[in-house]
């Protein structure tokens, strides 16, 4: 089975947790259900992160949290990047 890779925008939360807040996912997904009120949670948080999901009002409020520009890109947030298993 294929692994599902990070878009660009997936990658861009990824680098902003690891590097800029220094921060685990699990805050973020705190952060952004106090933040907006709806339901989210680390399936949710794949789903954006990999770009099958493009829920405008999750997408601002990571941004808003993490401090990060969204990509031009991910308006119409890039292709699943599919790689090998191997």
């Amino acid at each position: 089975m294929p692994k599902i890779m990070p878009c660009a925008f997936g990658r861009l939360i990824k680098d902003a947790l690891d590097y800029k807040v220094r921060k685990p996912q699990a805050w973020l997904i705190d952060e952004v259900h106090k933040d907006t009120g709806l339901y989210f949670d680390v399936w949710y948080l794949h789903k954006i992160m990999t770009g099958r999901s493009k829920n405008p009002n999750i997408t601002a409020s990571i941004c808003k949290i993490l401090d990060i520009v969204v990509p031009e890109a991910v308006g119409a947030q890039d292709e699943l990047a599919v790689g090998n298993n191997t």
